[in-house]
């Protein structure tokens, strides 16, 4: 079963906010359009391996996507976690064309891609140390020693994968999605005892789910942006533009005459995702560039949002999963 769904993460999210709110001659917009691709790239590349997963009994494996823990002050994130009675399995996916180079020697993963080479972190160290702190995660909660297997999932089939590795160890390691359920099955072979009951294995989902704490980036100190240069105000939905007018009702666009009542939502996520993840009604309307206090609360109110403190100092907060029609 799926115990976590796996949702567009925080820093998505948050790039495509700047990019909708920032005049598209900003100097950093190029910057932050190339890692929106790139972060948004590595988000739908895990998403190419749950054709493989949905295809496991629901009923014996607990699976967590976009995990992420704390254990002493030490944050690590697991981009899937599988849970079977036996074994544990932590999966690593990447998502890189051309040739993949696992240099064993100086620990260091090369991308070459027409005919230029490029760096990246060890992904097999990346995976012993996510099943190391997630092992000293359990047993810091009281969790029984469990096999702990973890592999490098490479999403993309036309993706070329060499080494220089004298051994096969490697091989057992990295993998292509392809051939995920075949190694999922190997250490069913190897890992015949069983660890957990069905009732445990809920216990420790539970647990594991409760724990979890998404990143929430300070973005615009990320990338030194004042939030005075920030475009406010209702973006029209048909074409773009800013910013629309809210009367009887109903937000419309003096561009194209789009008529909506419901295209305040964005703006709303937008704030959350660009300069805090609470908002007051006197923030909502500056944002918003509306006057009303009356229309800012139903606003508020409207999209069911949990509340801090109470009369004029209550603040609505960003909720824990972000829609995914703000992407559209």
């Amino acid at each position: 079963m799926i115990v976590k769904n796996r949702t567009v993460p925080i820093r998505v999210l948050q790039d495509k906010a700047l990019l909708d709110r920032l005049p598209k001659n900003h100097k950093k917009y190029p910057t932050i359009l190339e890692n929106y691709k790139t972060f948004n790239t590595g988000h739908l590349g895990e998403k190419n391996i749950d054709y493989y997963l949905e295809i496991l009994p629901e009923k014996d494996y607990f699976i967590f996507h976009g995990l992420r823990l704390e254990y002493k002050s030490q944050h690590f994130q697991i981009d899937t976690l599988i849970l079977t009675s036996n074994f544990a399995l932590i999966l690593e996916v990447k998502t890189i064309k051309g040739t993949l180079f696992f240099d064993t020697k100086f620990k260091q993963m090369i991308q070459i891609l027409d005919g230029k080479k490029k760096g990246y972190p060890y992904p097999i160290t990346q995976v012993n140390r996510q099943k190391e702190l997630l092992r000293k995660w359990m047993e810091e909660h009281n969790i029984k020693s469990y096999p702990m297997e973890g592999l490098v999932v490479i999403s993309r089939q036309s993706t070329i994968l060499d080494t220089n590795a004298e051994d096969n160890s490697i091989y057992e390691i990295v993998i292509h999605a392809s051939n995920l359920l075949e190694r999922i099955n190997d250490f069913h072979q190897i890992y015949k005892k069983k660890i957990f009951s069905t009732p445990q294995m809920k216990k420790m989902s539970d647990l594991l789910l409760n724990a979890h704490t998404p990143l929430y980036n300070n973005i615009l100190q990320l990338y030194d942006i004042d939030q005075n240069e920030l475009i406010r105000g209702v973006q029209c939905p048909s074409c773009e533009s800013y910013p629309m007018n809210y009367k009887n009702r109903y937000w419309y666009c003096a561009k194209c005459s789009y008529k909506s009542n419901s295209s305040f939502r964005k703006a709303i996520y937008e704030y959350f995702l660009l300069i805090e993840p609470t908002i007051s009604n006197q923030a909502c309307r500056k944002f918003l560039l509306i006057n009303s206090p009356k229309s800012s609360r139903y606003f508020l109110k409207s999209m069911e949002l949990k509340t801090t403190g109470s009369g004029r100092f209550i603040k609505y907060k960003m909720p824990n999963n972000i829609d995914e029609e703000f992407l559209v």
